[in-house]
């Protein structure tokens, strides 16, 4: 149970990081913003790092490999998904996300041997139906419409890709973690994370470092909520199965839908947040019943 609260209460974290990120995203490029966030994360994982007595890491080759795909793959991931909180409503990206225990259940049987089940087949089919909700409207004229509609937009076209990411780097951070420690794993990949999105920033902006002070406050806010998020996600992994971590992070879903209709003023929020829910159900379809 502690597990359990522990990954839903991270959900909660990164959600209020989205919510600050979309904020700024329309003052910020995605990679100033990105760079911006990660530096915060590495400032405040740092102490939890120096304070840790586990010390004992295995740098094995398995770890390097893992260790540079997810440094890379979270750069990519964190750069796409500021591009689409640039373009697309809160309440449309975000969700989009729970396809991440979706590309999960795929890649498990491979990478971590957890096979699924005719149950967690049918949790695929409610979070594909909860997508084609997402994009419903008053004004939507025929089926095909919203379907056409979460290929064509970009920002859902950036958020399906975080999500394959989200997925993979679920299973990933379980075997790098278990290489070494959550705190080591969590401040070496963003530390590497940080190092390929520097250069990217400062051809952006020469000047990126004095556009993330000019709003500190809320770069440091984003580095706690995604800090804390992380880490707490990461100790989460190594006590459940690692599909079961992601479909409780994307109950943060639900936050994000309520969130962007707050402070954004975003519509057509009784469909988003219903296209929401269903895909949690099927979220817990594929997580619960193994």
């Amino acid at each position: 149970m502690f597990w359990t609260i522990l990954t839903i209460v991270a959900a909660l974290g990164q959600s209020s990081k989205d919510t600050l990120a979309k904020r700024l995203s329309g003052q910020l490029n995605a990679y100033t913003l990105s760079a911006g966030i990660t530096f915060c994360l590495l400032v405040l994982v740092a102490p939890f790092l120096f304070f840790n007595n586990n010390w004992q890491v295995n740098l094995s080759l398995t770890w390097l490999i893992v260790f540079i795909l997810t440094g890379a793959m979270f750069a990519v991931s964190q750069v796409l998904m500021n591009k689409a909180f640039s373009i697309s409503d809160l309440s449309v990206t975000i969700p989009i996300l729970n396809f991440s225990p979706f590309w999960a259940l795929l890649l498990s049987p491979f990478l971590l041997g957890e096979i699924p089940t005719l149950i967690q087949l049918g949790g695929i089919v409610l979070i594909t139906v909860g997508a084609y909700i997402l994009k419903l409207t008053k004004d939507t004229k025929s089926f095909f419409e919203p379907i056409k509609h979460l290929f064509i937009d970009k920002g859902s076209q950036y958020m399906l890709i975080v999500s394959f990411v989200w997925g993979l780097d679920t299973i990933l951070g379980k075997i790098g973690a278990r290489e070494t420690n959550a705190y080591f794993w969590t401040f070496s990949t963003r530390l590497l994370t940080f190092l390929i999105l520097v250069p990217f920033a400062l051809k952006k902006d020469t000047k990126f470092v004095s556009s993330i002070l000019k709003h500190k406050l809320e770069f440091l806010l984003m580095g706690i909520f995604v800090g804390f998020s992380i880490v707490a996600q990461t100790i989460a992994v190594l006590q459940m199965p690692a599909s079961l971590n992601s479909a409780l992070l994307r109950f943060g879903t639900l936050f994000s839908v309520i969130l962007g209709t707050i402070f954004f003023k975003e519509k057509n929020f009784g469909y988003r947040f219903v296209g929401a829910l269903v895909m949690i159900v099927g979220v817990i379809l594929i997580s619960f019943w193994r």
